[in-house]
């Protein structure tokens, strides 16, 4: 089983991942979707500023009103010229989180969307999970998207131009 210093290790190298792939955005693409229904890059960057941080409000008693200013404030806080900062905003949240909350805590069963479940399997299957589901989306939209046939898997998945191991 993974420890709270295990999951805050995966979130630092996490958002590190991501705010390298964000880098990679040129600056007049953010407005990039790749389909009628599908996010833009400066929707899908908003998204990833909050999606480790929105299942942390439903574990401590889901409020739509928290979730909309959560929403709210990713899409004001021009995430185009923040992203970076934006994203260690929720990696601090999250280390506050883990480092506070008790094994009997995150043990205990609760019934969310319908579903009984202990609060680390739902805080692990949303939060956890979402980080690598979204980076590829990322990396999708900038290799195949925007034709950036330079990126590569040093770049998915360990935030690193390929370069960077070449020698």
């Amino acid at each position: 089983m993974y420890t709270k210093q295990d999951l805050i290790t995966s979130f630092t190298n996490e958002v590190a991942i991501c705010k390298h792939l964000a880098s990679k955005i040129p600056a007049d693409q953010y407005d990039f979707s790749p389909g009628e229904w599908l996010r833009t890059i400066k929707e899908l960057l908003e998204y990833m500023t909050r999606m480790g941080t929105a299942p942390i409000q439903v574990l401590e008693g889901y409020d739509p009103e928290k979730q909309k200013a959560m929403r709210i404030a990713s899409e004001e806080g021009d995430v185009t010229k923040n992203f970076d900062a934006m994203m260690d905003l929720q990696l601090a949240s999250l280390v506050s989180f883990l480092e506070k909350t008790t094994e009997e805590y995150m043990d205990e069963e609760i019934d969310l969307f319908g579903r009984t479940q202990t609060r680390k399997d739902f805080f692990f299957h949303v939060s956890v999970k979402n980080f690598p589901a979204y980076r590829m989306q990322l990396f999708q939209y900038l290799k195949a998207g925007l034709g950036m046939s330079h990126l590569n898997t040093s770049n998915l998945w360990m935030g690193e131009d390929p370069q960077a191991h070449e020698g």
